[in-house]
């Protein structure tokens, strides 16, 4: 991930057909490991809407009980490094108590280990209701398309090692992707006033071309990779 804006990005793809370059935006998403256990929805154990800051997804369970949202529409929002957000859980009909976590991957690394990447929605969560919890974005998170994983499982008490495997077999997990926005303030002096800017800059670079033999990528036409 590259962050700013306003420069032009140039991508050639190499292969046995030629080469190609091209210029247009695009996406790469680092994401964590495939989540296994407590992935069967077919007991109504199920998210049925993740809402924080603008995002509003709203669904009915996913036949896999694991699914995975692209960052369009209402299924995707921008938070802003340093800022508090509210994150919104709605489950399904199921029976019992069930467990809720949310994993946030701040620093891109593919992994959901670090510190502060693990939020508890709850253990007592009841079916049919929504819980809430603040979710906070630490002021050094990497900025760009962020993967959070939400893990929702039948009768499991859910901890920050859960990410990735489980116990259990009912429950739903959700991937989303969000925009992380990094706010830079500058106190400039001009005409004799005190004003702050604020740049809000994130790119996002492609690689998702099938059969590449040989990748190279332009920062303002100076060679990055």
């Amino acid at each position: 991930t590259i962050g700013m804006t306003g420069y032009q990005y140039r991508a050639t793809a190499t292969n046995s057909c030629g080469t190609s370059t091209a210029s247009a935006a695009a996406i790469l998403i680092v994401t964590g490991c495939t989540p296994t256990g407590n992935l069967t929805t077919s007991s109504n154990d199920y998210i049925s809407n993740v809402t924080y800051n603008t995002l509003n997804n709203t669904t009915a369970g996913s036949g896999s009980g694991y699914a995975v949202y692209p960052p369009t529409g209402s299924q995707t929002t921008s938070v802003q490094a340093g800022s508090t957000y509210t994150f919104s859980l709605s489950v399904g009909a199921g029976t019992l108590t069930h467990g809720a976590g949310v994993w946030i991957d701040f620093n891109h690394n593919g992994s959901y280990a670090d510190a502060g990447e693990f939020f508890l929605v709850s253990n007592s969560i009841s079916p049919s209701t929504t819980t809430t919890v603040s979710i906070a974005i630490p002021s050094g998170a990497t900025t760009g398309y962020t993967d959070m994983r939400v893990r929702y499982a039948y009768g499991i008490t859910v901890t920050s090692s859960m990410s990735c495997t489980m116990s259990g077999t009912y429950g739903e997990t959700e991937e989303i992707i969000v925009t992380t926005l990094q706010r830079v303030l500058e106190s400039v002096k001009e005409s004799g006033m005190d004003y702050e800017k604020s740049f809000m800059a994130n790119v996002f670079i492609d690689a998702t071309y099938n059969d590449i033999e040989g990748f190279q990528l332009y920062f303002n036409n100076n060679f990055v990779y």
